[in-house]
């Protein structure tokens, strides 16, 4: 399905949803695509070398990614990983990168040292948050992609049409409110120590 142009994608994702139902059948379809997986699951699961990663809804596995595997696999662009630490300064819990980049975090969100969100979780906004420079801007149907530049990694926000991102200027530094409740935590994995 994944090489068919978008209208003969969406005539056969429907046939094989419509097959499902009028003949009370489990479909077990294998893919690479995540939208694949996503538009036609009731039920999915992620695999990694072999191995099920997470298994759950399609709604839960992309809004509530069991690892960083998997919410770096699923979305467009890449769910925004950032190494950094948990940190207490003035009774405050902050995520900290550095150079000057900390986030406050609530306790409730606290399982691990590094922080995941999906690019439409940061908002371009002019309140609080972090305040990073726009370093490139993707125009598509209905929103944009804005990429940010942070040590190094970029990060993504998606902006729907509420502010025209003509208002953006490369270079310009923008204020990103993130949604605490879209914040997760994954340990970094142990490393195999050196022989």
């Amino acid at each position: 399905i994944a090489h068919l142009d978008a209208r003969l994608k969406f005539s056969t994702q429907t046939l094989l949803k419509e097959f499902a139902t009028t003949f009370r059948s489990t479909i077990l379809y294998v893919t690479h695509d995540y939208r694949e997986a996503l538009a036609l699951s009731d039920h999915m699961a992620v695999l990694r070398k072999g191995r099920i990663e997470q298994e759950g809804t399609p709604y839960e596995i992309y809004n509530t990614p069991a690892t960083d595997f998997v919410g770096n696999l699923i979305g467009e662009p890449p769910m925004n990983l950032i190494d950094g630490e948990v940190v207490t300064r003035d009774g405050k819990t902050l995520f900290n990168v550095g150079e000057g980049f900390s986030v406050p975090i609530r306790e409730d969100r606290l399982a691990s040292l590094k922080k995941v969100t999906r690019q439409e979780d940061g908002r371009a906004v002019t309140r609080l948050g972090v305040q990073l420079p726009v370093y490139a801007i993707v125009h598509e149907t209905g929103s944009s992609v804005v990429t940010f530049e942070l040590k190094g990694m970029f990060l993504y926000a998606r902006t729907g049409e509420e502010r025209s991102l003509c208002d953006y200027c490369l270079s310009e530094k923008v204020w990103l409110d993130l949604d605490q409740d879209h914040l997760f935590f994954y340990p970094k994995p142990l490393e195999a120590p050196k022989a």
